[in-house]
């Protein structure tokens, strides 16, 4: 619950009671009050940064840059340690494209302040801006050593590993934070991303398609999408997201194009106490994407090697099979994977449907339409077609696996580890599921059952994608040793 703090009567006759109601008043959203009150603080205390500080991040926030810049740069004048000002002040300048001046200023935040992982975020952004995305990559690590359940963390250093060819990494990332929070459009963007890297154009056009579907007036979607529809030889579906793209960037600019619809906005007030939140993340991060183009020298592929794998030469290969084979349930489920990146879930799920009807123990067929079901937000369908590939085949610890991963998203985290389990005695050499398995213990607070999971993630594999964050864990939670009797402290 909001507990707004009512708006004073009267007028103050402190500089302490005029900071007072502009807080008061910037609770309420009142920006040009905050504004008058924090006009008459400057007025009687010229020497207050803090005053300076905070009407330059409501004037940033409110539209009016130029006198931003003037109080943040005079703030910082004023107290050449307020890393919050110099934060404040890069946010400026990266809108404006002045991205040396923005870096410096991020900078100089992580000087006074190392630890301040906000400021952290925006320096990787920034980083990668200019190209240098293994210093990005490297920022985004340290992040990830704050909070090792930060989902846009994972993105965005999936998003960068993407960006300096490393897709395996990204793909990796990018599943971490999908998995983490799966209702956010710049996760499934970075993963599609990461997919079409690696020559998935199926899956990266899954991906795209759920972006889209949870903020459709996000140009950056469609252009991505249209770049991987040309991959795949298909020029009609590219010119129409292509078309699509032009359509919404002519719209007038408007915060939602530029924020995952889910992601929480926040009151302007968290933005003065905590400068660089959600907000400002993903406004920087999708600056990046934004700004970035994929051509095809980025994922390493030509429009040749496409050759008869174009998928309307693969439809009507397929459409012809089936006509001569219509028992095929294998056939069918090729079919409905193709009907998927068309984004045309209806005719996927009837040829899902007719593959399981033909074969009922056709386990991809179930695993295909379970991931279907997911992306339409059916979980208990997906469920459901999780549950059947187990009973199938109970040892097929891959359905223990994708079945855990839905529960994780669900927070029913009971659940999700009794399926962790069960996938690690099926598969005990797997390290990916004992550090599942430890993120869910260390989201409960169960640090002894989350140590000894990443301990065996390190034993099977020492050189483990996240090894860096858990040696990090296990230092941060290793046991005290005891103090011996009579020892002179």
């Amino acid at each position: 619950m909001t507990v707004s703090i009512p708006d004073m009567g009267g007028t103050p006759n402190t500089v302490a009671g005029y900071y007072k109601r502009a807080m008061a008043r910037l609770q309420q959203k009142n920006f040009i009050g905050a504004v008058e009150d924090l006009d008459e603080v400057i007025r009687r205390d010229p020497n207050n940064a803090t005053a300076f500080y905070l009407r330059g991040v409501i004037r940033i926030d409110t539209g009016n840059e130029p006198n931003a810049l003037e109080d943040l740069s005079q703030a910082i004048v004023l107290d050449p340690r307020y890393a919050n000002a110099y934060e404040a002040r890069a946010v400026i300048h990266a809108r404006h494209e002045r991205y040396e001046q923005a870096l410096a200023d991020v900078t100089e935040a992580l000087v006074r302040n190392p630890q301040a992982k906000q400021a952290r975020v925006t320096h990787a952004a920034l980083l990668a801006k200019t190209g240098d995305y293994t210093a990005a990559i490297a920022d985004m690590t340290e992040v990830i050593k704050f909070n090792s359940r930060d989902a846009l963390a994972y993105n965005n250093r999936g998003y960068f590993k993407y960006q300096a060819g490393d897709f395996d990494g990204a793909l990796k990332d990018t599943n971490r934070a999908v998995r983490l929070n799966g209702k956010i459009d710049a996760f499934y963007h970075s993963r599609g991303c990461a997919k079409r890297g690696k020559g998935d154009y199926v899956g990266a056009i899954a991906d795209f398609n759920q972006a889209i579907s949870i903020n459709p007036n996000k140009p950056v979607h469609y252009h991505e999408r249209a770049e991987t529809y040309q991959l795949m030889g298909d020029d009609g579906l590219a010119t129409r997201d292509r078309q699509k793209e032009a359509d919404l960037i002519a719209q007038p600019l408007s915060v939602s194009n530029n924020l995952s619809s889910t992601q929480p906005r926040g009151r302007l007030g968290s933005t003065v106490r905590r400068i660089g939140g959600p907000r400002l993340i993903i406004i920087l991060v999708l600056m990046v994407i934004s700004t970035v183009s994929f051509v095809l020298r980025n994922n390493h592929v030509s429009p040749q090697s496409v050759g008869s794998a174009a998928r309307q030469n693969a439809m009507t290969d397929l459409n012809q099979r089936i006509a001569a084979d219509s028992q095929n349930a294998d056939l069918y489920v090729r079919r409905a994977q193709l009907y998927l990146s068309l984004n045309d879930s209806p005719k996927a799920l009837t040829d899902l449907n007719t593959a399981i009807s033909l074969n009922p123990t056709l386990s991809t067929a179930y695993y295909e339409r379970a991931l279907v079901y997911e992306l339409q937000g059916l979980t208990d369908k997906a469920l459901a077609d999780y549950g059947q590939m187990i009973a199938i085949n109970p040892q097929d610890d891959n359905a223990y696996e994708a079945r855990a991963d839905l529960y994780a998203q669900l927070k029913k985290n009971s659940q999700a580890l009794s399926d962790y389990t069960q996938a690690i005695k099926i598969a005990p050499d797997n390290a990916d599921y004992y550090y599942y398995r430890g993120q869910l213990y260390e989201a409960q607070n169960d640090a002894a059952h989350a140590i000894t999971d990443y301990q065996q993630v390190l034993k099977l594999d020492p050189q483990y994608e996240y090894s860096d964050e858990i040696q990090q864990y296990l230092t941060d939670h290793a046991p005290m040793t005891p103090t011996p009797m009579g020892t002179v402290l």
